[in-house]
């Protein structure tokens, strides 16, 4: 079986045979965590909007900084079988990132690798799909992009608005009712920490 995986891999991706380090595998681990760290309870209360945003524009760059090399390196296998914390880690920087040629970059290459590569997330290839698309002027398929507009989440634009639930459905996305439910809810909890 692990031949089958290796030559599946070489078909796949260049990438498969990097070495990919432990202090690789942390790194994008830590560059997560602090991701995450920013967005949490509390954070933009205490810093203002301002100055949360300027920090968290700079971690954002700092992190794409980080991150390229060790894709480079790793893949998005990271050296598994499957996808992993590290996966999952990357695809938040990633998502995140202000870079677009990089989101789109990354998403093709997490789009050719989910076709070989177990346990890709299709919920994670949506949301990058989303980003990309907004971020070239385009709308959105999956709505999963929000804006405020007059104190409530709003889809960003999105195409062919009649197939939405079906197209979130293959992805495993709740419909864009209970989505934009549970989003609001969220969005009222933080509204009422600052």
């Amino acid at each position: 079986m692990r031949w089958a995986w290796v030559a599946v891999c070489w078909m796949a991706s260049s990438h498969c045979f990097a070495i990919c380090s432990d202090s690789d595998r942390s790194t994008v681990r830590l560059i997560r965590a602090h991701d995450q760290a920013i967005r949490g309870d509390g954070v933009l209360p205490s810093l203002g909007e301002r100055r949360w945003m300027n920090a968290l524009e700079a971690l954002s760059m700092r992190h794409q900084q980080l991150l390229r090399p060790i894709l480079s390196r790793c893949s998005w296998t990271f050296g598994h079988d499957a996808w992993g914390d590290e996966a999952e880690a990357a695809w938040y920087v990633v998502q995140h990132a202000d870079d677009l040629s990089f989101q789109r970059a990354q998403l093709e290459d997490l789009q050719r690798l989910s076709a070989t590569f177990p346990g890709v997330p299709r919920k994670q290839l949506a949301y990058l799909e989303d980003r990309v698309l907004l971020g070239e002027g385009k709308a959105q398929r999956y709505g999963s992009q929000l804006e405020v507009v007059d104190g409530q989440l709003v889809p960003l634009p999105i195409d062919r608005p009649a197939e939405l639930n079906e197209r979130r459905a293959s992805m495993g996305l709740p419909s864009m009712e209970a989505y934009l439910a549970e989003a609001s809810a969220k969005w009222k909890a933080m509204s009422h920490q600052r």
